[in-house]
């Protein structure tokens, strides 16, 4: 909607000074204490884009704008996301996973600006089928579903802040893991579920379920053979290749983030909010050893 009309709303809100009158043909008046707001655009004001790009149960929901996925609901050619720690992207040749690395530089401005562009991703992509066109398919507090579906099949990913992992589903068959480059196997082969790769000075590892075969069909290309009813894989970003950063990684890889919630209770006697932060997960295999997420800084400093 244009900023005139934003500007009239907040005018409104804060000093409780709206014409009705003026703005008859707005829809209906919504009062809210000594203000209101109207069920559809003044005048030619545009409405809300139709936010295509959401599968058929997100679309009965309202639009979920301005958020650090939304660039998913209104483009058929997403830009990158940034899920912080690391970056996705959505193409036709597969799902883009990527660890970012800073980047100074220079503007016209005669001063700097720090970048983390995502750049050099590894491509997941199912081999059975091409993916089709990236849908939100679930928007929780800090976490999304994406649909790539194509027909009857259907590649999802899950991702979430804070998280160093992608969950990823097909719906059948292999799955394909492309390279920037040529890239360097350094785990020990000792749990076949894992690969675990150094590649343009970038850690990535894959986990996948009991009884894949992981198989290289080039210095850049591998292709994870999966097992009967088992197509689940789980692609995490490392910021070392040490052997206990590994192990933590996979500690943690088998359980895929289903839903993220925020809640607040406010203290009014201490004066303190507390915030709980409640991720739902659904173990693949193995021990329930629960998720490994972070925060950011602003939400632990002094916790």
């Amino acid at each position: 909607m244009k900023s005139s009309y934003w500007a009239g709303f907040l005018i409104a809100v804060f000093f409780g000074s709206w014409n009705v009158s003026a703005l008859a043909d707005a829809g209906s008046a919504v009062n809210v204490g000594a203000a209101s707001y109207f069920t559809a655009p003044k005048g030619k004001d545009k409405g809300p884009a139709s936010a295509p790009m959401r599968t058929e149960a997100m679309k009965r929901t309202a639009a979920q704008t301005n958020q650090w996925y939304s660039t998913l609901l209104f483009n058929p050619k997403p830009e990158a996301i940034f899920v912080q720690p690391i970056t996705v992207k959505t193409t036709p040749g597969g799902f883009e996973f990527a660890l970012p690395s800073k980047a100074v530089i220079p503007t016209e401005r005669q001063d700097t600006e720090i970048h983390y562009v995502h750049k050099n991703p590894i491509v997941i992509s199912p081999v059975a089928f091409e993916a089709g066109p990236a849908k939100l398919a679930k928007a929780n507090d800090w976490s999304i579903d994406i649909s790539m579906a194509n027909g009857a099949d259907e590649m999802t990913a899950t991702v979430a802040h804070g998280s160093p992992y992608a969950f990823l589903q097909v719906s059948r068959g292999d799955v394909r893991v492309k390279l920037p480059a040529a890239g360097e196997r350094f785990d020990s082969g000792a749990d076949a579920r894992v690969l675990a790769l150094r590649v343009m000075g970038k850690a990535y590892v894959m986990f996948g379920p009991t009884g894949i075969r992981w198989e290289s069909t080039s210095t850049t290309e591998w292709v994870g053979r999966m097992p009967s009813g088992k197509t689940y894989l789980a692609a995490a970003a490392m910021p070392d290749a040490k052997p206990e950063t590994l192990a933590l990684l996979a500690r943690h890889a088998y359980a895929f983030i289903e839903g993220t919630k925020v809640e607040w209770r406010y203290d009014s006697a201490g004066s303190k909010v507390e915030t709980a932060f409640t991720a739902t997960t659904r173990t693949m295999e193995g021990p329930d050893n629960g998720p490994l997420l972070g925060l950011y800084p602003h939400q632990w400093f002094k916790n």
